[in-house]
């Protein structure tokens, strides 16, 4: 099927598109939060409402149940799912700031996905995510802002039997508050959606987003199979299957599309991500210094070892930076600061 892009219907949120088997939805949020004390390393947050429809997946040995029916009503849909959220707080990585079973409950006409203590809800196009964890509370606002429009992508093959459907918001505003141990502060920041199902295997990816101070972004997204699919840490031996990347440049509103990327990852616990993209309209270059990191492992039992995704994220700063055309040079002086997430997973799930 010819891969879609395209402006979408905020209706996309809601839907519960798939139904095979094998299909995993999951609603994500990141959240990144301006850190006065060190600028260079903004404090981070993910939160990722999920369901799959398994008897149980372990989450760090968290066991989460999905093994339910949707159930449907007449203005909502509810399952058992999972909820997980990490939170760095500017010093220390909270991998388990959230990792819990869940009664997911839908809602179509009201906009609004909830569980007993957590909820993201959309009214006018402005977003509000409410969560609860064991180091404090977040209530944020998101709001759409006009160069960034809700997309959508979808690619199916082998009849239906294997795909994905993405529906994203690459930058949104962020403001809100973070109370913990009695004290509440403000927080301001960017922020990005991505409501995914899958129908199919898991299989080991990487993928990396980067917002800059002037409001431009970059988006990565690589697949690939290999020595990967067994292995918990990084290898080189890998096949890519895709190799995509898009850097939207704030100033004159162009999105400039690659379809060939090359991806490096240095050695070391805090690895630095070195891309290189080359079109026929231009060439870039690009290297992300890590400075944390979560890992969420997720298996179908502790018997099953081969069967086990391994969830690496990196919370990241853009180091370098070089856009070249055939008129003009873009860098990093010229987009501001860059702070992102770049993940890469190993292992798979079936």
């Amino acid at each position: 099927m010819k891969l879609k892009f395209m402006e979408a219907d905020m209706k996309n949120i809601w839907k519960m598109e798939g139904g095979k088997k094998k299909t995993w939805w999951w609603w994500f949020w990141l959240f990144f939060i301006d850190n006065p004390k060190n600028p260079d390393k903004p404090l981070q947050v993910m939160i990722l409402w999920s369901r799959k429809r398994e008897k149980h997946i372990l989450c760090n040995d968290v066991e989460l149940n999905m093994d339910h029916e949707i159930l449907e009503k007449v203005h909502s849909k509810e399952f058992h799912g999972a909820t997980a959220c990490w939170y760095f707080d500017g010093n220390e990585m909270h991998e388990d700031f959230l990792v819990k079973p869940s009664q997911i409950a839908l809602y179509g006409d009201g906009k609004l996905l909830e569980t007993k203590s957590e909820f993201t809800q959309e009214k006018n196009g402005k977003f509000r995510v409410k969560i609860n964890g064991k180091q404090g509370t977040f209530d944020l606002t998101l709001g759409m802002l006009p160069n960034y429009p809700p997309i959508h992508k979808d690619h199916n093959f082998a009849g239906g039997l294997l795909g994905y459907n993405i529906f994203k918001i690459n930058r949104l505003s962020l403001q809100g508050t973070f109370k913990s141990r009695g004290k509440t502060q403000s927080v301001t920041g960017t922020s990005y959606f991505q409501k995914v199902y899958v129908t199919g295997p898991v299989i080991p990816w990487q993928w990396g987003l980067v917002h800059f101070k002037n409001g431009s972004y970059l988006s990565y997204n690589i697949g690939r199979i290999g020595q990967s699919l067994f292995a918990e840490r990084h290898s080189p031996l890998d096949v890519k299957l895709r190799r995509k990347l898009e850097f939207f440049d704030a100033k004159t509103k162009k999105l400039y599309y690659f379809r060939s990327v090359k991806i490096n990852r240095s050695k070391g616990n805090l690895p630095t991500f070195t891309l290189q993209c080359k079109s026929n309209e231009a060439t870039l270059e690009v290297s992300l210094d890590s400075y944390s990191r979560a890992l969420w492992r997720l298996q179908k039992s502790k018997m099953h070892s081969l069967n086990t995704l391994y969830y690496h994220e990196f919370c990241v700063s853009a180091r370098h930076f070089v856009l070249n055309t055939k008129t003009e040079q873009i860098t990093l002086k010229d987009l501001g600061k860059g702070y992102g997430n770049c993940e890469d997973s190993k292992g798979f799930m079936i």
